[in-house]
């Protein structure tokens, strides 16, 4: 298997997006969360991805494939 990450750019937003509705969905397992009356998840902030340097956005791929993605921050302490 191919794994490929790639940095997300602005015009992937609308992805990242999608993607991240699966990902707060996936954490109602852990979480209460509920839907908003539109039936989504609350969308999270991607505006800093693109405007600060700390946040790195990247789409993965599996043989050729849209597969998950991945946000890094310079801020955080793991």
């Amino acid at each position: 298997m191919k794994i490929s990450v790639v940095p997300a750019t602005e015009a992937d937003r609308p992805v990242l997006v999608n993607l991240i509705q699966l990902y707060l969905y996936d954490f109602t397992a852990f979480k209460e969360w509920d839907v908003q009356e539109d039936g989504r998840f609350a969308d999270h902030q991607l505006d800093g991805c693109w405007t600060t340097d700390d946040r790195h956005p990247f789409l993965i791929y599996a043989n050729g494939k849209l597969a998950g993605f991945a946000i890094v921050d310079g801020r955080s302490h793991l």
